[in-house]
This record gives structure tokens, sequence and C-alpha cells, in this order.
């Protein structure tokens, strides 16, 4: 479903790739346009410099220190020597914020090309684009932002929906990036419930359910991941059946 439905490298699906079987888990890799992997696994590193597909090393745990103050551990940049890498701001998971006065000192490191910014507050997204060096990217990192993020100055999505409605999360960033308006917020308010019902708990927790909903991939998840609340089936399976695909 994912190769088969491929997209622009601004537009890519979050791919959780320890869970795949590692003999599936190079095809994918050889038949992606963009590939962005953690500088901290040695191991898809090496198969995308074997591949040679052009990736992005996201440099996630790396970043630390008080607020306002950027800190990376010379090994996270050196760790991937032949990838651009990619930062990312995701403070519900990491405690930690990216503020734009830490990531304009983020900037100076050549390697770094984009950050994903996952924080949720608009007024940083703003400030992040207005900002914005020459040649660097500002990828959305929440789905339910992607529209304001890209009239912010945004120029993409990291998105979790994409997984289960490629073309449709695919016109609505289109459209936004087309500066149509009023289809991307026509796009917008069609899958927003869908954007939510993702987020009823955990990702991909949701997403994986659904997908196993759809019989789109077996049932059954690992651990530390736990399966869907049986409360959250009936708000997924509305979701679904809001955007046709039950």
């Amino acid at each position: 479903r994912l190769v088969g439905d491929p997209l622009p490298p601004l537009e890519r699906r979050r791919q959780e790739h320890p869970a795949a079987v590692e003999d599936r888990r190079i095809d994918f890799v050889q038949r992606l346009e963009l590939v962005v992997a953690g500088v901290d696994d040695i191991r898809i590193r090496k198969q995308i410099g074997q591949t040679g597909q052009p990736g992005v090393g996201a440099a996630r745990h790396r970043v630390g220190g008080e607020a306002g103050r950027a800190e990376i551990r010379p090994g996270a940049v050196g760790a991937a020597p032949r990838l651009p890498i990619g930062a990312y701001n995701v403070p519900g998971r990491t405690g930690l914020n990216l503020t734009p006065a830490a990531l304009a000192a983020l900037w100076r490191i050549p390697q770094l090309v984009a950050v994903k910014e996952s924080s949720g507050n608009l007024v940083q997204i703003g400030t992040m684009a207005a900002e914005l060096p020459p040649g660097k990217r500002l990828l959305s990192g929440d789905d339910n932002l992607a529209l304001p993020s890209i009239a912010a100055g945004a120029s993409g999505l990291v998105s979790v929906m994409a997984n289960l409605l490629p073309r449709e999360t695919r016109a609505l960033v289109k459209a936004a990036l087309a500066g149509n308006l009023d289809e991307a917020r026509e796009w917008h308010a069609t899958l927003l419930p869908v954007m939510e019902a993702l987020f009823v708990e955990s990702n991909p927790i949701p997403l994986k359910w659904a997908l196993s909903e759809l019989g789109l991939i077996q049932p059954g998840i690992r651990l530390p991941l736990t399966p869907l609340s049986e409360r959250h089936h009936a708000t997924v399976r509305r979701a679904l059946r809001s955007a046709n695909l039950q």
C-alpha cells in the first residue's frame, strides 16, 4: 500500500522500522524516494548507504539542556557523516522544547537541513518559519496542524495519517502548498476526525489498530506498546467511516 502510492519527499509517511521484519525492511528502503532514519540506528544507516538512497538522519534524542539553550553531543552529528540531518522537536515525548533561539543555534551545523516541528505551538512554528535560513526546511510533525503550519511557512508534513489515507493526505498538503486555501480547508475539515482519532492513545497504537481493522496488517502489537483500549474502538471506527474506509 505504501510503496504503491509514492509521495514527494516532503510528504513522507512515518515508518516505525524496528517493527519491520529484517529481510523485508531492506526491500522497503530500496523502494522509497527518501529515507529518514534515527542516527542511533547503525544498521539502518548502513542499509541506506548500501542502497544509495537519498536519506536524512533524524537527531531526535541528542538535543538537551536547559530550555532555550541547545546542546548537541558531537557523536550525534558525526554518527551519520554521509547523510544530512533533520532535528525533531517533540516536547510531548522528550520533555524538552526546542525553542526558535535554540534552533537558530543548531542551524549553524552544516549537516542540519530540516526540522520536524511537533510542539503544537503555532506562534513558535511561525517564528521558526520567519527565521528560517536559506536552504533549510521546516516540516509540520502534526497532521492536524499541517494546514496552518504550511500557511505560516512550513514546506511539508511528516504524516501519521498518510499510512491510512495517502492520497487524501497528499491532496491536503498539495493544496496548502499551492495556496489553494478553500480546497485545503475542505480537505482539513474532511480529514480532521481521522487526525484526532489516530491520537486517542499514544501513536502508533490507534494507527496500527485501524490498519488491522481494515485488513492491511496483521492484528497485534509489540511491547512496550499495548493494544488499543476497547473504549476507543468505536471512536476510531467512526473516523474510518467518515473517511469512507468502512
